[in-house]
């Protein structure tokens, strides 16, 4: 017990001189992201790292927050201009990469498909970003224009993704139903 005091103690310390240096403008505030999310990665080793499916909390937070917080420390030195939006995205995806190379890579092979998740949410969100890019470098009217499209088209993904499954178990369950029937 007196090793987790001493543990959150000294991550409330680093918290607690990068928000001071940065209210006495030292560093930038944007900096202070990195320093959060480096102590989180370091809560999640300190408990348990893989060896605890329960630490994985962390260990997202950290890489999220971190990530985010470079962006926005880059963001701030640099003027990015249409390169904000991609590289926003790019850095969010990549901080998804680190969950399953540090974490969910090393559970049992026959859970490994249900673990894969980090690798898909990474791509998917740098693939968002890469498209950002090329309709802000290739300026294409037809997908600007579109701006109202785009929602809906989340919507009915999302409504096909809720009611396809539905109407899926239901039809899974009245063919069982039915075959249980003749084979009684």
């Amino acid at each position: 017990m007196k090793n987790k005091n001493t543990f959150l103690g000294i991550a409330l310390i680093i918290i607690g001189i990068a928000w001071t240096l940065s209210n006495l403008y030292i560093i930038n505030g944007h900096w202070v992201l990195p320093f959060i999310g480096i102590i989180l990665l370091i809560i999640y080793q300190y408990r348990g790292g893989t060896q605890q499916k329960e630490t994985i909390g962390f260990l997202i937070a950290g890489c999220i927050i971190f990530m985010i917080g470079i962006f926005a420390a880059i963001n701030d030195l640099f003027y990015l201009g249409f390169l904000e939006g991609p590289l926003f995205f790019f850095f969010l995806g990549a901080a998804f990469l680190p969950v399953y190379a540090l974490h969910t890579r090393h559970f049992p092979q026959k859970e490994s498909g249900k673990h894969n998740w980090p690798i898909y949410t990474g791509f998917i969100l740098i693939a968002f970003g890469l498209f950002i890019l090329l309709v802000e470098t290739f300026k294409i009217p037809e997908v600007q224009n579109l701006s109202l499209l785009w929602p809906v088209v989340l919507i009915l993904l999302g409504l096909y993704i809720i009611f396809g499954k539905v109407k899926k178990n239901k039809i899974c369950y009245y063919c069982c139903h039915n075959l249980n029937h003749y084979f009684e």
